[in-house]
C-alpha cells in the first residue's frame, strides 16, 4: 500500500512539472506574440515575422491549437504585407484548417476574410468574393459585427474593382450601417 501511494505521488509530481513547463512555454509564447504585435504596428516586419514564427513553434510544442491558428494568421499577414502572396495563402489556409478543426468559427471567419484579401491582391475577384461571402456568413452567425462590417466593405471593394459601382455602393452602405 505504501508503494502505491509513493507511485501516485510521483505520478502527480510529474504531471505538475509537465503542467508548469506547459504554462511557462505558453507564457513565453504569449509574451512573444505581444512583442511581435508591437513590432508589426511599427512596420518592423522582418523582426515581427521572426517572433511570430518563434511563437508559432512554442504553441505547436504545447499543442495549443487555437493560438497556433492565431499565430499562423499573423505570419500570413506579415507575408501578405511583404507581398509574398503564395506564402501568405499557405499560412492563412493552415490557420483556416486548424480553426475548423477546433471549432473556432470566429477564427474561421477571419481566416476566410484574410484569404479573400490575398485573392483580391492577386486580382482573382471571383475567388475573393467567394471567401468574403463565406466570411460574412460566419461573422453574422457568430455575431461578430466588426467582422461583418469588414467583409461587407471588402465585398464592396471587389465590386468597385469590377466597375459595378451600384453594387459596390450597396455593400459600402451596409458596412457603414454597422460601423
Amino acid at each position: 500500500r505504501g508503494m502505491k501511494r509513493i507511485a501516485l505521488l510521483l505520478f502527480i509530481a510529474s504531471l505538475s512539472a509537465q503542467t508548469l513547463d506547459t504554462l511557462k512555454i505558453k507564457s513565453q509564447a504569449d509574451s512573444l506574440f505581444t512583442i511581435a504585435d508591437s513590432l508589426l504596428k511599427t512596420w518592423q516586419l522582418d523582426e515581427a515575422l521572426e517572433l511570430y514564427q518563434n511563437t508559432l513553434t512554442k504553441y505547436q510544442h504545447i499543442d495549443d491549437r487555437r493560438n497556433e491558428a492565431k499565430a499562423l494568421r499573423k505570419v500570413g499577414f506579415v507575408y501578405e504585407e511583404l507581398s509574398d502572396y503564395p506564402k501568405a495563402l499557405e499560412y492563412y489556409e493552415k490557420s483556416l484548417e486548424i480553426a475548423r478543426e477546433v471549432g473556432d468559427r470566429n477564427g474561421e471567419g477571419k481566416a476566410l476574410n484574410d484569404i479573400g484579401i490575398v485573392y483580391d491582391y492577386l486580382s482573382d475577384y471571383p475567388k475573393a468574393l467567394e471567401y468574403y461571402e463565406k466570411s460574412l456568413e460566419i461573422a453574422r452567425e457568430v455575431g461578430d459585427r466588426n467582422g461583418e462590417g469588414k467583409a461587407l466593405n471588402d465585398i464592396g471593394i471587389v465590386y468597385d474593382y469590377l466597375s459595378d459601382y451600384p453594387k459596390a455602393l450597396e455593400y459600402y452602405e451596409k458596412s457603414l450601417e454597422i460601423a
